[in-house]
């Protein structure tokens, strides 16, 4: 499909990662990452109602998807398709959500939204950084100000990759939602290794190094389950966040090479 070699596929199907959260703990990211690239898929098939549904189905099983939505915004030339796509997909949603919705009670729902905002900590990078800098500076940590400020920058790193990107091609919108996602997980204050097998499975199509990387040195957080931990949980999560940014910056410059050499050519 679109010219891409088949054993591309692999990268996520014997993907150690992939292979215990998904099929060994059955979580809903394997539904999550079909049903988005299904929409993907038939998007590029000018299939749009399918596309929506799907993309709806995505939502349905994780929420990730949602921050995606921008990013199609310059996908059409004509902004009525957009609002038609949107439209579509928050009707899918809507129905696939109904059986949940009529027994839902939204201040429970939005006081769990804060609770994993201002609470949650789990394998974080950033958010790890900014409350140390926190206790150093007030003595208590600033989780209540740091979680919604991290959630700003990401909704302003959105805005910022929908504005001056242009998605023409599937890759290229899979490409655009991958670095979105990064950002996300980056700044997130509670990051679940399993979250890291919606990532690889987007990125299959155009591996990236760091995000390979990043699936397999993820392991090291389990180490807060060992009943053997002796402090040194923080030793590894800086670890495996210095090993997955030296694999970026080593690719980062990898690729500006690569691209200053065909430019040469």
């Amino acid at each position: 499909m679109y010219g891409l070699a088949r054993w591309y596929v692999f990268i996520y199907l014997l993907n150690p990662l992939v292979m215990v959260e998904i099929m060994g703990n059955a979580h809903f990211e394997s539904f999550c990452v079909l049903s988005f690239l299904a929409s993907v898929y038939f998007l590029s098939q000018k299939r749009h109602l399918v596309s929506s549904a799907s993309f709806a189905s995505s939502i349905a099983f994780k929420m990730f998807p949602l921050m995606f939505i921008p990013l199609l915004w310059k996908y059409w030339k004509e902004k009525k398709q957009f609002f038609r796509y949107v439209f579509a997909t928050a009707l899918c949603s809507l129905l696939f959500f109904a059986p949940f919705l009529l027994g839902l009670d939204l201040m429970h729902f939005f006081s769990s939204l804060d609770l994993y905002f201002q609470k949650f900590e789990f394998n974080a990078s950033i958010y790890f950084v900014m409350r140390q800098a926190g206790f150093w500076l007030t003595g208590y940590n600033q989780i209540q100000i740091i979680g919604p400020f991290l959630a700003v920058m990401v909704i302003l790193f959105i805005a910022y990759q929908s504005w001056r990107n242009a998605p023409t091609t599937p890759i290229e919108l899979l490409h655009l939602s991958a670095q979105v996602f990064s950002f996300y997980i980056l700044m997130a204050t509670t990051v679940h290794p399993w979250y890291l097998c919606f990532l690889v499975g987007i990125t299959m199509f155009r591996p990236r190094l760091y995000i390979i990387v990043w699936s397999y040195c993820s392991v090291f957080s389990y180490v807060l389950y060992s009943e053997a931990m002796d402090g040194s949980y923080y030793f590894w999560v800086s670890l495996e966040y210095l090993i997955v940014a030296s694999a970026f910056l080593w690719e980062r410059k990898h690729l500006k090479s690569g691209h200053k050499k065909n430019l040469a050519e």
